[in-house]
């Protein structure tokens, strides 16, 4: 009976420790089929979890006509229908995003999350877009995303926490 309990014990663990991560993130890197470095096969749509932050310097240097707050609107693209300047023409984004109530002035930088995506293929995804600060549209002086840094990898059968960098703004 005792080398049964052997037997078992580290399978036991294994999936102790899976359960307690809490992160519903993944740092495997594996992709679409791929074995992760626990041992599982991840396959399947995964879904990315948003929280958002605004470079320091809009919130210190007062650099913006209105304060930091506001509606994010913005959309999720694959890698191939955005690049570091938007959308390429014609594109279709895969989710839109619409989030309001963002607050840096009174609020956490980063924020929480405050957005979960329909399930998306896994591949590598663009989050684009801006946050609404004088509530008149994505228009000059808006603050937007950071194109190169908004690129995450939608992991297969998890939820992928990401945060959307807000820094610069809409000429």
């Amino acid at each position: 009976m005792s080398s049964l309990c052997l037997l078992l014990l580290p399978l036991l663990a294994c999936g102790d420790k899976d359960a307690d991560s809490g992160s519903g993130a993944t740092d495997s890197g594996a992709t679409d089929g791929d074995t992760s470095t626990d041992g599982t096969t991840a396959d399947g749509p995964g879904t990315l979890s948003l929280s958002w932050e605004i470079d320091d310097d809009y919130l210190e240097k007062g650099e913006l006509d209105h304060p930091a707050q506001g509606t994010f609107h913005g959309s999720v693209f694959a890698e191939d229908d955005a690049t570091s300047t938007g959308p390429v023409d014609g594109a279709e984004p895969l989710a839109d995003i619409e989030v309001d109530g963002i607050d840096f002035v009174t609020g956490a930088n980063p924020t929480e999350a405050l957005w979960t995506s329909p399930e998306l293929e896994p591949q590598v995804v663009w989050i684009l877009g801006c946050l609404d600060i004088d509530d008149n549209g994505c228009d000059s002086g808006d603050v937007v995303t950071i194109p190169n840094e908004n690129k995450v990898i939608v992991e297969p059968g998890v939820t992928t926490s990401f945060t959307v960098q807000l820094g610069i703004t809409q000429p």
